[in-house]
């Protein structure tokens, strides 16, 4: 895990799975081929990419097994750290509690939203500003973008994740704590054929 200090006092954590066929994309991959999903997934990744590129904070990729295929990412101030083990909440908790030791602020991200945007990103930072939590809800019910300046490991435990109420019981889980939360624009991830087409019909 790198510790290293940078000028940045913001980063945007990204979860990124290697794009190997049958690892990625497996809902949608179950239709149209497993070797179609993974060309999908690195899709994605590749518009994340683009967005973050010259975006202004530092870029904490979180793979899940090779960082060497990431490299082409690297910038200056983009590093590659492993995921932790354990569930999704578990391997974000940890990622933040890694991250905290060395920013004010902190955004975590998937790669499955191709509607997601600098001016979101943007936006979620400055809501830092005045509020404990930020957080993007998505159509299927969960969220695309999760930010805090610290880390609030209840807020990752107790989550049925991939299901459609991990928004609902993540904003619980805050209300219960009574972490003041803003809500980003709703957007669409990529998970199932249904999405697929709503993104194809957008063009």
């Amino acid at each position: 895990m790198t510790k290293k200090k940078t000028r940045n006092s913001h980063a945007v954590i990204v979860f990124l799975k290697d794009p190997v066929c049958g690892e990625v994309k497996t809902r949608i991959g179950h239709e149209i081929g497993m070797e179609k999903a993974a060309v999908l997934y690195r899709q994605l990744v590749n518009l994340t990419r683009k967005v973050l590129i010259d975006f202004p904070a530092d870029i904490r990729m979180f793979v899940n097994k090779s960082p060497e295929n990431f490299q082409r990412w690297r910038r200056e101030d983009c590093f590659i750290d492993r995921q932790s083990d354990g569930d999704l909440g578990d391997k974000m908790l940890a990622a933040f509690q890694e991250m905290e030791l060395l920013y004010d602020k902190i955004l975590l991200i998937g790669t499955d939203c191709p509607e997601l945007d600098k001016n979101i990103l943007n936006s979620a930072f400055k809501a830092l500003d005045n509020h404990q939590l930020v957080l993007g809800p998505a159509v299927d019910g969960g969220y695309y973008l999760i930010g805090s300046q610290i880390s609030h490991p209840d807020l990752f435990r107790g989550i049925p994740w991939s299901t459609d109420e991990v928004l609902q019981k993540t904003m619980c889980k805050a209300k219960s704590l009574g972490l003041s939360v803003f809500l980003l624009p709703q957007l669409r991830d990529i998970d199932t054929m249904e999405d697929v087409k709503y993104y194809k019909d957008l063009g």
